[in-house]
């Protein structure tokens, strides 16, 4: 089974663009087997799900510098590049230093640790680059217009490896 993760938090505006995209997705059919879960800030929650794939997608916000709306594919070996600063505004600081809970994983440290459990199955991230990272829900306007087609080109891609995520 393939299983399509949707990481974020809504409440902070674009930085929960991944859950959108799932929320898309869930509504189109999908060849093979393939679970797709509106993870959120599930963190360490997440582990079974990725213990039970044989194949992971996974969809969040990544922050490279491009146009808002991009779209990146990386493997789990390469650095995202993302220059998410540690004081922002969804991050709770205590002392200068940012405060970390199971919720509060980036996706390297959740399949940093999906790895000590086990192989981790082939994977591959989808990343969207935010406009706004700040308190609110919905995504920004230029998120909201790049959606349709973000969502266009993770269902072509699945659509072409619908052989592997059987």
């Amino acid at each position: 089974m393939s299983v399509i993760l949707g990481i974020g938090n809504i409440l902070l505006r674009d930085e929960g663009v991944g859950v959108w995209v799932v929320r898309e997705l869930m509504k189109r059919p999908l060849a093979g087997d393939v679970e797709i879960l509106e993870a959120g800030v599930a963190g360490l929650d997440l582990l079974p799900a990725i213990g039970r794939a044989r194949y992971l997608v996974i969809v969040d916000a990544m922050i490279r510098g491009g146009r808002p709306g991009s779209l990146y594919r990386i493997s789990p070996g390469e650095p995202p590049a993302s220059r998410v600063p540690l004081a922002h505004p969804g991050r709770v600081m205590s002392q200068g230093f940012p405060v970390i809970s199971a919720h509060d994983l980036g996706v390297p440290q959740l399949l940093w640790y999906a790895r000590q459990l086990g192989p981790l199955c082939p994977t591959v991230i989808f990343g969207i680059e935010p406009a706004v990272i700040d308190y609110g829900v919905g995504l920004s306007d230029e998120l909201e217009h790049a959606l349709p087609g973000i969502v266009s080109n993770i269902t072509q891609f699945l659509g072409s490896h619908s052989q592997s995520l059987s």
